[in-house]
């Protein structure tokens, strides 16, 4: 095996898994000319285009109170659900869903300052509805739980279960291909204005603020297919109690440990301490092209999401020092890239090639407890379809290596965040990384960086 450039991929092997590269070639050619798009893109096509096209810097008080509700979500699914229960991906049709729990119907969970009533849930939450309406359809189960969770005294979840049942799940599905088709268009043309107007107008909506949408409150508004499908709409005490019981029966002592969002964070520390001491300085750095969609990478996307439910799925860490959960395929961790290099490494070189791809993946391994992953690898220079997908076997001897990794960085970044640690001792981020950087004016790696390095690697 080839050294690598960071000794902690040593023994890494890497084969390529020819017999998975026809499989998904397969699926590819029989997806061709067909997008996809995550059910909640459908709840707001216009907010949706905007934020893909010209993403704004997020406030800090709202990047806080977002990061907030994430966590308690988080909390709230690891103990209430086994892994294979939580956040299972679905796709149909094009659409691709994330179904925050399913063990048997489907459950939309959501975080709430307040518990309304089942009569005024249509009027307060209605894209709760929509959004659950939506995941029960594409699984064809006529009924689902949308669940609301808050925090209480010490720390406590609270949570509350309505039941919904709806009568009419083809015309959610035609309503849910009809908005996808009306956002692949906007896409293809850059041209927003056959959208439907968004919940947000007149609300504080932060393109039209900054006159980057063109509304004029005269759009037609979304069908309210789903909401009229509604059948019945209570609150359910028997599944409300069910929750309560397992979160009693859980413990949450581990979530104490020195934890970071991201797997990004872990593999970029010091980018992450100034990502968060910065909030709402947005992740662009001044001077950037016009937003490209990667239509590579969206389609391998949809060839991996499009086997049967359960084959694509997304597993929460059972490590301490991550919250962000991890794309598996047949259980199997799998990361997708796509490099825009002349020439694709072999399996030999790859290690020292693209480094942080192994390094990224080793980490997701090691936090679901895993030692074998794979990686789909597009080759967006290519025009030949056998040229454009690899896949990869990586297997990684000494996962726990990874894990010492993970929890130490960590701890690292944790402990800068918390005055006790210096930010400028993090290690530095690779040099194709640095012109665009919007932190590089304070992070102080620019004495060991080369601007103009290559960004095809990454």
């Amino acid at each position: 095996m080839t050294e690598s450039v960071d000794p902690l991929l040593d023994g890494v092997k890497v084969q390529r898994d020819e017999a998975l590269e026809q499989e998904l070639r397969q699926r590819s050619r029989a997806l061709e000319g067909r997008g996809s798009v995550w059910v909640t893109d459908l709840l707001d096509p216009r907010g949706a285009y905007f934020r893909a096209t010209h993403p704004q810097p997020v406030p800090a008080a709202r990047r806080k109170a977002m990061e907030l509700g994430r966590q308690l979500h988080a909390r709230f699914g690891r103990r209430v659900a086994g892994p294979s229960f939580r956040e299972v991906r679905v796709h149909r049709d094009g659409i691709v869903g994330q179904i925050d729990l399913q063990e048997n119907d489907p459950a939309e969970v959501k975080t709430s300052s307040d518990f309304p009533s089942a009569a005024d849930l249509p009027e307060l939450r209605p894209s709760h509805l929509e959004q659950l309406a939506m995941y029960c359809s594409l699984v064809d189960r006529p009924s689902g739980h949308l669940v609301l969770v808050r925090s209480g005294e010490a720390d406590r979840i609270e949570p509350r279960a309505y039941r919904v049942r709806w009568g009419d799940l083809a015309a959610i599905r035609v309503e849910m291909v009809r908005r996808a088709e009306v956002l692949a268009s906007a896409f293809e043309h850059a041209d927003p204005t056959g959208l439907p107007r968004c919940a947000w107008w007149a609300r504080g909506c932060e393109f039209h603020a900054a006159d980057l949408c063109p509304c004029r409150g005269d759009e037609p508004l979304l069908a309210t297919t789903a909401l009229d499908s509604i059948r019945e709409l209570r609150e359910d005490p028997e599944e409300t109690h069910r929750l309560e019981e397992r979160l009693e029966g859980t413990s949450s002592a581990s979530e104490e440990a020195p934890s970071v969002d991201r797997f990004s964070d872990l593999i970029y520390p010091r980018r992450a301490y100034f990502q968060a001491v910065r909030a709402g300085a947005g992740d662009g750095a001044p001077g950037e092209p016009p937003f490209v969609r990667d239509d590579l990478y969206a389609h391998l996307s949809l060839v991996i999401d499009s086997g049967p439910v359960g084959e694509s799925i997304r597993k929460p860490p059972v490590a301490p020092w991550v919250q962000e959960s991890v794309a598996c395929f047949r259980e199997v961790p799998v990361l997708l890239k796509v490099t825009r290099a002349r020439t694709v490494p072999t399996p030999e070189t790859m290690l020292r090639a693209q480094p942080q791809y192994f390094t990224d993946l080793g980490l997701r391994t090691a936090a679901v407890g895993g030692s074998t992953a794979i990686l789909v690898l597009g080759v967006a220079r290519s025009s030949e379809l056998e040229e454009r997908l690899r896949a990869y076997r990586v297997d990684y001897p000494d996962a726990h290596a990874f894990a010492l990794r993970g929890g130490e960085r960590a701890r690292e970044v944790v402990d800068c965040l918390r005055g006790k640690g210096d930010p400028l001792e993090l290690p530095a981020c690779p040099a194709w990384m640095y012109d665009r950087c919007p932190y590089r004016d304070a992070c102080g790696c620019a004495a060991t960086q080369v601007t103009g390095a290559s960004r095809l690697q990454r």
